[in-house]
């Protein structure tokens, strides 16, 4: 995990946290819930996610080329980023 996260990522999180918490989502639902047009972004966003392990990705039962995306519990996302920033 980085130790130094962007401040954009973490409010985009939160974000997403807000509208799903512990539920699974689609591409479109977080694009609608983070407000945005850009699908690049959106992408960017979920990948950087998934890199730092705060969300979970899983093919869709109903159509396989789909993904369900869900959030790590905000508690133990910011533990695991503090033992990264701290080293504790």
């Amino acid at each position: 995990m980085e130790s130094q996260v962007p401040i954009w990522i973490i409010k985009r999180y939160k974000e997403l946290w807000g509208s799903f918490q512990d539920k699974e989502f689609t591409f479109g639902d977080a694009s609608k819930s983070l407000k945005e047009k850009d699908e690049k972004f959106v992408s960017v966003t979920i990948s950087r996610l998934r890199k730092l392990g705060w969300i979970n990705v899983k093919l869709s039962k109903d159509d396989n080329r789909k993904r369900l995306y869900s959030l790590k519990p905000i508690k133990e996302t910011m533990e695991d980023y503090t033992k990264a920033a701290f080293g504790n």
